[in-house]
This record gives C-alpha cells, structure tokens and sequence, in this order.
C-alpha cells in the first residue's frame, strides 16, 4: 500500500523540517522565501501553503520569545554587587539599569563588564 503524497502535503512536511533545522531567523527566513516559490511554481493550494507558513512563522516567533525568556531567567539567576554597580554608574556614566544589565550580562564580573562597555 502507497499513500500517494499530495504538493501541498510535501511543502508543509518541508516547512516543518526547515523550522526544526533552523534556528537562525535569516536562515528561517531565506527557507521560507524558497519553499513560497516553489509552492507557487507547484500550483499548490494558495491557502493552505499560507496557512502552513503562517503556522510557521507563529511557531518561529514562539520560539524566540522562550529564548528570550530563558535568557531573562537566566540573567536574573545572577548575583550583582551593589558596589560594583555604583562604580559602573561613577565611572561610565550608565544608569543603574543598564549598568546591573552589564554586570548580570557578564556574571557579575565588574572587570569583564568594564572591558566590555569600554571596547
């Protein structure tokens, strides 16, 4: 028995594999432009390929705000010196803000976040 696979059944099967392959937004993107293209050269079924692509882009956009979440997460996990933040906010002249976003950038590491702020 053979299941005879439809165009529009191979474009969704190749923008899944393309979203599970890349996790680079320009690469994501160019695959995207592609697989449009050639779904438009296959005659498949307009609505559904866009629907399978804005399936994907939602799926894409999902994906980077858990990243940036983690990445919050993960940045407040980290221990700042209130004096290590006051030297940052004297000496470079960064509100406080952006100088605990340095350090927690940076480990907590006052000279590492230094050298980054003045390279």
């Amino acid at each position: 028995y053979q299941r005879r696979v439809r165009d529009s059944d191979k474009v969704i099967i190749l923008i899944l594999n393309t979203w599970k392959m890349s996790k680079d937004k320009e690469k994501t993107e160019a695959h995207l432009n592609n697989l449009r293209e050639e779904s438009s050269e296959a005659n498949i079924d307009a609505a559904q390929a866009t629907k399978a692509l804005d399936t994907l882009a939602s799926a894409t956009t999902t994906t980077k705000v858990e990243e940036e979440l983690a990445k919050k997460k993960k940045l407040a996990e980290v221990t700042v010196k209130p004096e290590d933040v006051n030297l940052i906010v004297e000496q470079i002249q960064l509100t406080r803000k952006e100088a605990d976003l340095v350090l927690r950038e940076h480990d907590g590491n006052v000279i590492d976040a230094l050298r980054s702020l003045l390279a």
